[in-house]
């Protein structure tokens, strides 16, 4: 059913950005004008907060952001991502599952032994979604199942104003700079480290495939290297990227609550979880989102 009664409109904003838009229905396909109507909302608030909706299920929301472009799960470079991460994290397979579907959960909660899903309670660094792949994902989205009000929040950082907000000749120093992201460092539980990690170049200075805004695309979770510089120069210019993002003033810190919907601009925008209280139920299920775009014109992906 396509759904073209409501267009959702934005109720609350919050500092310095994101916004709580009311009016969004998750379990229909979503008409034209209303994902004209969150893509707008998207470009300008960058985080979308949805509460007090009817409760979706997993294909109402694989329906909902199909109409915003490829759906991350369908794509074999992401489908390959995942079969890695799954021997790692197995908890990501939902029960009975042989693959990691669209959806899956992160979870602090054990119980009767089972873990109810993927992480615990480890810090998460500053990062973007799947940056160590090629394609972009341009869209990602978390549910709160069962939150605890006093639970860890997620915090997001604007890497537009990161990079609008640095001095012009340093920027204009970044200009057709590329760096390597790879998830060499991702860890299961046990310290077993991922051996078979990916890895993508993507431009430091990184123009969003649809608002062509630029922001700059390095974080500390992925990013590994500057191409063509010593190994030396290379980290003393990341560590000077990162001293310069993460200030308070470019961070959304979201505080979840049970049912919460939130869905934000991947491009331009990281986030990350600080170590959980383990005594604060957190579960939350991942939907993979959309990966719409390369961040590379064709002439400098070939041989990737």
């Amino acid at each position: 059913m396509l759904n073209t009664i409501t267009i959702p409109h934005i109720a609350k904003t919050y500092t310095p950005f994101g916004a709580r838009v009311e009016g969004i229905d998750f379990r229909s396909a979503p008409s034209d004008e209303i994902v004209t109507a969150l893509k707008r909302a998207l470009a300008q608030h960058h985080v979308i907060v949805s509460r007090d909706h009817p409760t979706p299920g997993d294909k109402d929301i694989e329906q909902f952001f199909s109409a915003f472009g490829d759906l991350s799960a369908n794509t074999p470079e992401v489908k390959e991502h995942f079969r890695r991460l799954a021997k790692l994290v197995p908890e990501y397979l939902e029960e009975g599952a042989e693959e990691v579907g669209s959806r899956f959960n992160l979870s602090n909660v054990e119980e009767d032994g089972k873990k109810m899903g993927g992480l615990g309670n480890r810090e998460l660094e500053w990062h973007n979604d799947q940056a160590d792949l090629h394609r972009l994902k341009t869209i990602s989205c978390l549910e709160a199942l069962d939150m605890d009000p006093e639970a860890g929040p997620t915090y997001f950082c604007d890497m537009y104003s990161v990079l609008e907000t640095l001095p012009k000749a340093f920027r204009t120093r970044l200009e057709n700079t590329f760096a390597i992201h790879d998830s060499s460092k991702y860890r299961s539980d046990d310290g077993t480290s991922n051996t078979l990690a990916p890895s993508a170049s993507h431009p430091v200075l990184l123009a969003h495939p649809e608002t062509s805004r630029r922001c700059l695309y390095v974080n500390p979770n992925f990013t590994s290297r500057i191409i063509g510089l010593p190994e030396t120069d290379s980290q003393s210019l990341l560590a000077r990227l990162f001293g310069y993002s993460y200030a308070n003033e470019y961070v959304y810190k979201h505080q979840w609550k049970t049912g919460d919907i939130v869905f934000w601009d991947n491009v331009g925008l990281q986030h990350m979880r600080k170590p959980l209280d383990p005594t604060k139920r957190r579960t939350l299920r991942v939907f993979q989102g959309v990966s719409e775009a390369w961040s590379l014109p064709d002439e400098l992906r070939q041989g990737q």
